[in-house]
C-alpha cells in the first residue's frame, strides 16, 4: 500500500504497508520512498492509473486519493488499501516492479506478486449465462419486497444496493498483522498523535505537545442531542490544552445531519450565523397543507409550517404561510415545478454562544478531505 505525502511543498510517493511474507518483499521499508513503479515516476504511474480506472469523481485530486491508502476513524481506525493496491481489474503482469529507496541507502528494486482473491460473496458466479442474466443478477438492486432475508440490504447505507455496486464498495479495510512496526519503530497506523477524547462523532487529539490538535469528525449523523454537548467538551479539551493549530479531519465522512453541522460553524465562528438556504417544492397539495399548519398551537412542529422557517432575503421568521403559497416557478432537470420562496431553519443550541471565545481563528485551522465523501 502505498501514500503521497506532501512535505515542505514538494509530494512523494512513500509505502503505508507492505506485506513481507510475500516472496521478494524486505522487511522494514515502510515510509521508504518510491522512486519508480515498472519504470515510471511514482506518482505519474498512479495518476495514470487511477485517471483511467477510478470512476469516483472528475477531480484527478479525488482519483489520485481513491488509489492511494487512507485511514479514517468510526469508532476505531481502518485502513483502506486504496485501488492501485487492490484492484477490480486483472493486472496486465503478475509482479510490479519498484524502485524504492531508503532514507540515504542505495535504491533497491523490489518486484511485489500480485494475490488474486475472487469476490464470491458478492458476485454470485453461478447467476448469470448471457447478457440479459448478467444484468438482471449483478445489476439491478434486489427489492426489500423480494429479498426480505437481507441480501445486499445495507442498513448503514439504507438501501438496497446491486451485487455489481456493492462490489465497487466494499474495497474492504486492512488489518496490520500482530506485532507490525513503522521504520520508527511504532505500532498502527496513528503513532505520531496523543487521543485526548472521543466521542461518537469525533476522535480529538493532539500533536507535537500541543503545536496542533486533530478532530476527526468521521460523521455529522448524530443519535441525539447530547453528541452536541460532548463535541463541544472535546473541543474544550484540545483548548485547555493549548492547541496552537486546529485541523478537522473529515476523511470518509459521509454527511448527516445539517443542523450539527450548523452547530460546529456556530462554534467556531458565533459572528457568522451560518445557515443552509433551499427552497421547497410547493405544489397545491403542500400549499393546502401550509395552510392548514399555520392554525397549528405547535409552533414549527410541521414541515407545513413556514413558522419554523427564516426568510433568506430579510432574515426575519415567517408569520404565515407565504413562504408556501406565494413561492415561484422553476425549471431544474427538465421539469417545471412551484417552489416555496428562500428560507433557512432557525436552529437554537442550549450551550451557545459560548461564556468566553475560542482561541482559534480562521487561519489557525485546516480543513483535510479525500474528497469523495
Amino acid at each position: 500500500m502505498l501514500y503521497a505525502p506532501v512535505v515542505n511543498g514538494k509530494q512523494s510517493v512513500n509505502v503505508f504497508y507492505a506485506d513481507s511474507t510475500k516472496p521478494g518483499v524486505p522487511e522494514n521499508i515502510v515510509d521508504c520512498k518510491v522512486i519508480t513503479i515498472d519504470g515510471v515516476p511514482a506518482l505519474k504511474a498512479i495518476q495514470d492509473y487511477a485517471d483511467n480506472n477510478s470512476g469516483v469523481s472528475r477531480d484527478p485530486g479525488v482519483r489520485l486519493n481513491d488509489a492511494l491508502a487512507g485511514v479514517s476513524w468510526k469508532q476505531t481506525w481502518s485502513i483502506t488499501p486504496g485501488g492501485f493496491s487492490r484492484r477490480w481489474l486483472v493486472p496486465e503482469k503478475d509482479t510490479v516492479e519498484y524502485a524504492v529507496q531508503c532514507g540515504k541507502s542505495k535504491v533497491q528494486k523490489i518486484k511485489a506478486p500480485w494475490s488474486i482473491t475472487p469476490i464470491t460473496s458478492v458476485i454470485k458466479f453461478n447467476s448469470f449465462n448471457d447478457t440479459q442474466s448478467y444484468w438482471d443478477s449483478q445489476c439491478l438492486a434486489p427489492t426489500r419486497a423480494k429479498n426480505p432475508s437481507g441480501g445486499n440490504h445495507r442498513p448503514d447505507r439504507g438501501q438496497d444496493l446491486a451485487p455489481a455496486t456493492e462490489w465497487m464498495l466494499e474495497r474492504g479495510t486492512i488489518k496490520f498483522p500482530k506485532g507490525h512496526k513503522d521504520s520508527n519503530g511504532n505500532d498502527g497506523p496513528i503513532t505520531k498523535a496523543k487521543e485526548v477524547f472521543t466521542t461518537s462523532t469525533t476522535a480529538f487529539y493532539t500533536i507535537n505537545n500541543s503545536e496542533a490538535c486533530v478532530a476527526v469528525i468521521s460523521t455529522e449523523s448524530v443519535s441525539s442531542k447530547t453528541e452536541y454537548a460532548r463535541f463541544l467538551e472535546g473541543v474544550l479539551k484540545l483548548r485547555d490544552a493549548g492547541c496552537k493549530k486546529l485541523i478537522f479531519d473529515m476523511t470518509a465522512n459521509g454527511g448527516g445531519s445539517i443542523d450539527f453541522a450548523s452547530y460546529i460553524n456556530a462554534l467556531f465562528f458565533p459572528d457568522a450565523k451560518p445557515y443552509f438556504s433551499q427552497d421547497l417544492r410547493a405544489n397545491a397539495y403542500v400549499q393546502g397543507a401550509a395552510k392548514v399548519a399555520i392554525n397549528s398551537p405547535d409552533i414549527g412542529k410541521s414541515i407545513f409550517d413556514a413558522r419554523g422557517f427564516f426568510n433568506s432575503k430579510t432574515g426575519e421568521l415567517f408569520t404565515d404561510s407565504s413562504m408556501y403559497t406565494k413561492g415561484k416557478k422553476y425549471t431544474r432537470g427538465g421539469r417545471t415545478s412551484t417552489y416555496s420562496q428562500r428560507n433557512y431553519f432557525g436552529e437554537g443550541w442550549s450551550n451557545l454562544p459560548l461564556n468566553d471565545t475560542l482561541p482559534w481563528r480562521a487561519n489557525d485551522m485546516a480543513i483535510i478531505t479525500n474528497g469523495y465523501w
